[in-house]
């Protein structure tokens, strides 16, 4: 009897440690890897009170993520008052939740004090929502270099 048990033990243990060595390596169960999104990032937002180019420059540290944004002065093409929004440049609290970067930026002179971003990184491409007020959408492609 005591042979058994000894046996089923090791069969026990090497088992596991077939296991740990096959799958040890990939990704946490409660999810995928956390893309990298670090770096330099060009594209286009439209809304209905515009659209233009966007650059967003990136830092990262785990699912932290830091940087700026380059759309800091919007003149709605709307209504007859011709008024800025004053956009801040600074990213804040900028998070990353499985592939999804979410962040804001502050807005002066504008309906709400600020503008969420929401975007779903795939590979070198995020696509997403801009909103304030109202939403509109953004495409942004990361730069090579």
């Amino acid at each position: 009897m005591p042979r058994n048990i000894v046996r089923l033990t090791v069969l026990v243990l090497a088992t596991l440690a077939f296991m740990l060595a096959r799958h040890g390596d990939g990704p946490a169960l409660a999810g995928t890897a956390t893309p990298n999104v670090a770096g330099t990032w060009e594209g286009t937002w439209s809304h209905e009170i515009g659209s233009g180019q966007i650059t967003l420059r990136l830092a990262q540290e785990g699912t932290k993520v830091i940087g700026k944004q380059s759309v800091v002065n919007v003149v709605p093409v709307f209504g007859t008052q011709q008024q800025t929004y004053v956009l801040g440049e600074d990213i804040q609290d900028g998070q990353l939740e499985d592939s999804t970067l979410i962040f804001h930026v502050r807005a002066e002179n504008a309906p709400v004090d600020r503008v969420n971003f929401t975007l779903t990184v795939s590979g070198d491409t995020m696509i997403g929502t801009v909103c304030g007020y109202t939403c509109g959408t953004m495409r942004v492609k990361k730069s090579p270099f």
